[in-house]
């Protein structure tokens, strides 16, 4: 039992759980997510065991906005070998989107919301994604919050700029800063942790943006591992379920559970994309983009997802 709930627990960190009230359905049609029946045939070919998911966060100031996904994470499940792993998608990456011409991979989102970027991802990277969970910043800081935050290392310079957003949080919710006086390792709340992972003008811009995203993900699994069961399911039915929209349903959850549940696995396989000898910053009109090799870069996402077969830079 205590294994179930802490898998049950684990997937309610990256949303896998349904709220009824902040449920979209995107499947009822497959082409206008960019997926054919031959690309159905293919994807089924490459791992029949494997259940991809997109993963969204989203930088909107209201719910009835969609926003740009400044976080975007393909969540690739295996009901065979009991693996999670986290494929990162460069928010700057320069791709098609379709009906609105090239644009970074963030703007789907806020062009035409969750299914304009699940079918993103599908038409740039060659994939037949039909589930999505989407979190913005405001919900992510409520659900940390319940699970008690996270011990995070604050880096000198990182100070400055996680003040400077959790200033802005507060000019948009009225709730005063609770600002970061030190840096070190020290216990990070909800705000303060979004505020960190959002970081991206200190040390390799994006790249370490994703890097400290991936610090937040692992520290918040190790703080929700050392919870007792009967604590976690108030915080899963108050505390995540409201602040999540996903189209996944309670049967889609059951099947993905059952297929981990005696993994012991406690860990994430991660990766981001696309690779730095597949990509190059260009200018255009005078915005800079992330300009990548689509092909090479899908190649390795399948690689990575479907083969078991870690990038290198």
């Amino acid at each position: 039992m205590k294994k179930s709930f802490l898998l049950f627990a684990i997937f309610s960190i990256f949303g896998f759980t349904s709220a009824t009230l902040n449920q979209t359905n995107i499947k009822a049609n497959l082409p206008a997510l960019g997926i054919s029946s031959e690309k159905l045939k293919i994807i089924d070919y490459l791992d029949k065991n494997q259940t991809n998911i997109a993963f969204f966060g989203v930088d909107r100031r209201n719910t009835s906005d969609f926003g740009n996904s400044d976080i975007i994470m393909i969540i690739s499940i295996n009901s065979e070998t009991k693996k999670i792993k986290l494929s990162s998608i460069m928010r700057d990456t320069y791709v098609s989107i379709y009906a609105r011409g090239k644009n970074k991979i963030n703007a789907a989102y806020l062009e035409g919301g969750p299914q304009l970027a699940v079918r993103t991802l599908n038409e740039n990277f060659d994939m037949a994604i039909q589930d999505y969970i989407s979190v913005d910043f405001f919900g992510s800081a409520k659900i940390f919050d319940a699970l008690g935050g996270a011990a995070i290392n604050v880096k000198p310079e990182e100070l400055e700029f996680i003040n400077n957003y959790l200033g802005e949080i507060a000019g948009i919710d009225k709730v005063p800063a609770k600002f970061i006086t030190k840096p070190g390792l020290q216990l990070l709340d909800g705000k303060q942790i979004v505020a960190y992972s959002r970081i991206r003008a200190v040390g390799n811009g994006d790249y370490e943006r994703i890097q400290r995203q991936k610090t937040v993900m692992e520290a918040l699994l190790s703080n929700i591992q050392n919870k007792r069961k009967e604590d976690l399911i108030p915080i899963i039915l108050t505390n995540i379920l409201p602040n999540i929209e996903t189209n996944l349903n309670y049967p889609d959850l059951f099947k993905i559970g059952t297929s981990l549940m005696n993994s012991e696995s406690k860990t994430f396989e991660h990766a981001r994309f696309p690779l730095d000898r597949a990509s190059k910053g260009v200018i255009i009109d005078k915005i800079w983009y992330l300009s990548a090799d689509l092909q090479s870069t899908t190649k390795s996402l399948h690689d990575f997802i479907y083969r078991d077969i870690n990038p290198t830079n």
